[in-house]
């Protein structure tokens, strides 16, 4: 959270991704490609292969004294051969997939 100068917090989205280069023990911020997440917190990642799979979140949507939390159900893969983000689907078990897909 951040605090304004009004003294009141205020949650903090993302959507950035970095990378961890274990020989060097240095962190490099990957560019945003493909068709990427939107801005927010408290998503889900897992590796899976050569690829990262980011569920959910949410972002605040304050005015005022009103906020409104937007809570996400999406799926997004970050190949990490291309650098780059793509949509994924959630298909019931026994349909047929295709690339981007879950079952």
């Amino acid at each position: 959270k951040k605090v304004d100068e009004e003294g009141e917090e205020h949650g903090i989205t993302h959507d950035d991704l970095w990378c961890l280069d274990l020989s060097t023990m240095l962190w490099e911020r990957i560019k945003r490609q493909g068709i990427c997440p939107t801005k927010r917190s408290g998503c889900s990642i897992v590796a899976h292969k050569n690829a990262a799979v980011a569920f959910g979140g949410v972002i605040d949507h304050e005015s005022g004294d009103d906020i409104y939390s937007e809570f996400f159900n999406d799926l997004h893969q970050y190949n990490m051969e291309r650098r780059r983000w793509y949509p994924m689907v959630v298909r019931p078990k026994g349909s047929k997939g295709g690339q981007g897909t879950m079952g």
